[in-house]
């Protein structure tokens, strides 16, 4: 019996101790793999953002597709919020001109972040090839 409470404290401890360095981290990494008609996007050019689509606003800040893995990471600036609203979504701009904001997937996001901050998203499938997103 002790030891199960023993084990619920440290747990219990650890928690906060997440939760609270989760509050006062700089950023924020959203991660995962971009796909397009079954295939991974690898274009190393592409500049993911994400935004709420509700207001319009960017939550999450900045990222490259890396290398042939296709793996992104989302990196949220510090003071943004840690709780990823639902209905999420991922874009890239057209040029320099942000008005030019081309989606190129959707994501639900039904929890907050996990890990002290990183979320994974899995394979995202884009609405259109990466070609039609980069002029």
């Amino acid at each position: 019996m002790r030891m199960f409470m023993w084990l619920s404290t440290l747990f219990t401890l650890s928690f906060q101790y997440c939760h609270r360095e989760d509050v006062n981290v700089n950023t924020v990494h959203v991660y995962g793999r971009l796909m397009c008609k079954d295939e991974i996007i690898t274009d190393t050019r592409l500049r993911l953002y994400v935004r709420d689509v509700r207001e319009g606003k960017v939550m999450l800040n900045y990222t490259k597709v890396q290398n042939k893995k296709g793996v992104f990471d989302i990196i949220g600036r510090k003071g943004e919020s840690y709780f990823v609203e639902p209905f999420m979504e991922i874009y890239s701009y057209c040029g320099f001109n942000r008005k030019k904001c081309v989606p190129i997937a959707s994501y639900h996001f039904s929890h907050k972040l996990v890990d002290c901050g990183r979320q994974d998203l899995g394979d995202i499938d884009a609405f259109e090839c990466i070609n039609s997103t980069i002029c």
